[in-house]
């Protein structure tokens, strides 16, 4: 597992050779419960080659620690 981060300066990820689109900006995340939350840590992002976007892997106020999906629409 390899996660990147955000360029605190332009939004793109860390690895320039990676060729992905930008990581999303987004403060919710599906919890463990299935609803969305703030997450207390991002830990890095990693690429879904299998849905075509960006997973987080998240720790939440609840304990709940995985990867999950950012909520990107309003």
């Amino acid at each position: 597992m390899q996660l990147v981060q955000r360029d605190e300066w332009n939004n793109r990820t860390t690895k320039d050779s990676l060729s992905l689109p930008d990581i999303p900006e987004a403060e919710l995340f599906q919890c463990g419960t299935g609803s969305y939350a703030a997450p207390v840590e991002v830990h890095g992002w990693q690429w879904s080659t299998t849905f075509g976007r960006w997973s987080a892997l998240c720790t939440f106020a609840d304990g709940w620690h995985g990867f999950t999906y950012p909520k990107t629409w309003s």
